[in-house]
């Protein structure tokens, strides 16, 4: 009987979903209202792919752009445009819904999920929900019901349910079911057991995240030696997770030989026991093969999203080097084929015939041809200004080709801008043999001087610097040192998230200012020109440092100049910064609030 019931329910959803796709067609523009912003002119314009899929019936492409905020319809076949529609500000994921024509994507500007539809080439939005701030990813489970929405500087996991139209005049919805708060920021999600669990990956770190979707509880968190995970996808029989990431050694050194032969940084696609993932008491590393996407003479600087073949291969885009590269589990060789500078995403036709590249800085979809194994050109999203001296520096940090070999860009050790929290024994310091945390470039513009040492006044010296004697790369240009130096000044301090109790943090701000703590860390950035030493020496002796900014320090992981703090709250209870006396409790929660809240 209750099956009975659950089919006829499950039937009678079905219809309503019908119905409603059935009155989008007869609505028309009837509920254009939703779709607030109006449509794109297609003139010039910036528009940065940071997502691409292809339709069903693999006739159309789309992307969702992140500086103009539209959805491009693109023919693959006619090679152009079709339509572009303004959707929201910064979009950064879009995915189809499955069994629909709707599409959900994510505007990271307006901290919410999308809900359009896809008719005759148009594209229409339905819904929009706040979700919680910062959305940069969402994953969809296979019954179209309902999908999950990483959200970065917040740390969350939103929960949301697609909901039916009632009957044949309404519409879908969005509604939030649930807030998970993850440990680290996310990025890369994976659904996988017909939607029972969700994987999760850092988008900093090495950390993935089993979510048990029936009670949204995390069920095991690994720490991974990885950074940068960029690629995220199961294996087509549910066994295997395929992570696509870079490895930093913190015992090597940014030596020329060390950089040339992969000990420096490593680029790999490893592909781990599911089960090894699942089980929080087993070794991840048991059962699992990383696969090099690169070798001393040619490198695959950031590899990233990943995508399944039928025929099991594994197709990686290479961020750093314009490339798209394949693979199969079972062999060491990795096919190369060029494509657009940077594959930001990618998407497979139907018939499995075409990989799709979108390239973020060009504006351009990258088409190749699977059998063949070549590119076959590009397709245009539309006339482009002239790029600003901020956009060529952009391109040159998201480039391998400033570093040795092609074997990282600067995204590789500071992802997006940001750090990616480990050690690296660089000559930043003036010497090897101290190994020092890599830093947040957010807001690096403004808090001057350079390096832990405080010894670089310019930040041109300090890219120079970095290029010549970390990435070992050729000499830089001017040109390109002064455009780099455009795209860092660029680059706002880490988002304020969720500032909490406003009494707790006035009350911390006062904790702040009475014991002093501005004398380094001085407002508004919340650091200072001078070295002090604050008893915290490194392995060479040195005992000196300049103060990082503190704007942004609910973000980092690791605290002190070797991470020997793990967390801010060891910073002060464990070894004592820089406190003539313990903190009582309250005076101590109030003062971390505060520091969270900058």
């Amino acid at each position: 009987m209750c099956a009975g019931f659950n089919n006829q329910l499950t039937v009678r959803r079905e219809n309503q979903f019908a119905l409603g796709f059935v009155a989008l067609l007869a609505l028309g523009n009837a509920f254009a209202h939703a779709a607030e912003p109006p449509s794109a002119p297609g003139g010039v314009s910036v528009r940065a792919p940071a997502a691409i899929i292809v339709s069903a019936d693999g006739r159309r492409v789309l992307t969702a752009n992140r500086r103009s905020g539209t959805i491009s319809v693109v023919d693959p076949v006619a090679r152009r445009v079709i339509s572009e529609t303004v959707v929201g500000k910064k979009l950064s994921s879009l995915v189809s819904v499955p069994g629909s024509p709707l599409l959900l994507a994510t505007d990271e500007a307006e901290h919410t999920v999308i809900l359009a539809s896809q008719q005759a080439d148009q594209i229409q939005v339905v819904a929009r929900l706040p979700v919680a701030s910062y959305p940069v990813n969402l994953a969809c489970r296979s019954d179209g019901k309902r999908c999950y929405v990483a959200s970065l500087w917040s740390r969350q996991l939103s929960v949301v349910d697609i909901e039916p139209p009632n009957d044949a005049s309404s519409i879908p919805a969005l509604k939030l079911f649930q807030a998970v708060t993850l440990p680290f920021a996310p990025r890369k999600l994976a659904v996988f057991e017909r939607g029972h669990r969700l994987i999760i990956a850092g988008a900093f770190g090495g950390q993935i995240a089993v979510v048990e979707t029936q009670r949204n509880e995390i069920e095991s968190i690994r720490e991974l030696a990885a950074h940068n995970i960029r690629g995220l996808t199961i294996s087509a029989d549910g066994t295997r997770l395929l992570v696509a990431h870079q490895i930093l050694n913190s015992l090597a050194r940014t030596t020329p030989d060390d950089v040339h032969w992969g000990l420096l940084m490593d680029n790999v696609v490893r592909s781990f026991d599911m089960q090894k993932i699942s089980d929080k008491q087993a070794d991840p590393l048991a059962g699992s093969t990383a696969h090099p996407v690169g070798d001393a003479w040619l490198a695959g600087a950031d590899p990233g999203p990943l995508a399944l073949l039928p025929d099991g291969r594994v197709v990686v885009a290479l961020g750093g080097v314009g490339e798209i590269g394949l693979l199969r589990e079972d062999e060491s060789r990795l096919t190369r084929i060029p494509t657009v500078r940077r594959p930001t995403d990618m998407a497979i036709s139907p018939d499995a015939s075409r990989i799709f590249v979108a390239d973020e800085l060009a504006d351009e979809i990258g088409v190749i041809d699977v059998a063949a194994g070549e590119s076959l050109g590009e397709i245009s999203l539309g006339p482009r200004p002239e790029l600003s001296l901020a956009d060529r520096g952009e391109r040159l940090f998201y480039s391998g080709e400033l570093s040795h070999g092609g074997w990282m860009s600067c995204h590789s050790c500071h992802p997006d801008g940001h750090t990616n929290g480990l050690l690296n024994d660089n000559l930043g310091d003036g010497n090897f043999g101290a190994p020092k945390r890599v830093l947040s470039l957010l807001g690096v513009g403004r808090t001057g001087p350079w390096a832990w040492n405080g010894g670089v006044d310019s930040l041109e010296t300090q890219i120079k610097k970095s290029i010549e004697t970390t990435m070992r790369g050729t000499k830089p240009s001017d040109e390109q040192v002064r455009a780099l130096a455009a795209f860092l000044q660029s680059l706002p301090a880490p988002p304020q998230v969720a500032p909490g109790n406003q009494d707790a943090v006035a009350r911390g701000k006062a904790v702040f200012e009475s014991q002093r703590c501005s004398r380094c860390h001085a407002p508004p950035e919340y650091t200072s020109a001078a070295t002090y030493d604050v008893g915290l020496k490194d392995e060479s002796g040195n005992s000196l440092f300049n103060p990082p900014s503190l704007r942004g320090v609910r973000h980092l992981v690791r605290l002190f100049h070797d991470n020997r703090a793990p967390s801010l709250e060891d910073v002060f209870k464990r070894f004592k910064h820089e406190l003539n006396d313990d903190l009582p409790s309250t005076d101590l929660a109030d003062l971390l609030a505060f520091l969270r809240s900058l």
